[in-house]
């Protein structure tokens, strides 16, 4: 960007750069804008997965029926296989640091925030793909999701709280989830706790 003194003004204009005239900042923040849209979905899932399982695991823990204590626990255990996808853990991150979902849509966001220059072909590609793999995720979800009809019915019968899927309203108040991207898209990046390294 070069800057101009205007006339009879102590102020500066920002206008674009001259040298670059195929630089369009309007489709970077555009672009930048629905990366950080797709952390924040993920982010909102991973809470979903992750309170679930929770939830599954304390009741396992609680119900006297054999049966039942083994749905739930292998159910909080098939929540727990969709969330190590999603997010780094201690234990993924250990044993093979491999680099998860949250880790790839974050960092290719924080290369879209910092650069000055327009999105390749390739950046949009990687945005493509990563978008599709969210979608996969929040279907997989949504299947396990749908097993909570038979786990209520014999919660029910046990006298216990049913299980259920944290909504949106309740993930903004706790988990302290971001605005829509404006003013500041690192800031808000950073109370999703992502972490660059």
């Amino acid at each position: 960007m070069h800057t101009f003194r205007r006339q009879g003004s102590p102020g500066f204009t920002l206008v674009p750069d001259p040298l670059s005239p195929g630089l369009d900042y309007a489709k970077r923040r555009e672009l930048s804008g629905a990366l950080f849209n797709m952390v924040e979905d993920l982010g909102f899932l991973e809470a979903r997965v992750k309170t679930l399982r929770d939830s599954a695991e304390h009741r396992a823990g609680l119900v006297k029926n054999k049966s039942l204590k083994t749905k739930l626990g292998q159910y909080a255990g098939k929540l727990d296989a969709l969330r190590k996808t999603l997010t780094e853990t201690i234990e993924s991150k250990g044993i093979t640091g491999e680099e998860k979902l949250r880790a790839q849509i974050g960092r290719l966001y924080v290369f879209t925030e910092i650069s000055d220059l327009p999105p390749t072909e390739s950046t949009l590609q990687r945005m493509t793909f990563l978008k599709g793999e969210l979608a996969k995720a929040q279907a997989q979800a949504e299947t396990l999701f749908g097993e909570l009809n038979a786990l209520n019915a014999g919660l029910k019968k046990e006298k216990m709280a049913e299980l259920s899927i944290l909504d949106k309203e309740t993930f903004v108040k706790n988990y302290n989830a971001p605005a829509a991207t404006g003013k500041s898209g690192l800031e808000n990046l950073r109370k999703l706790n992502f972490r660059l390294n």
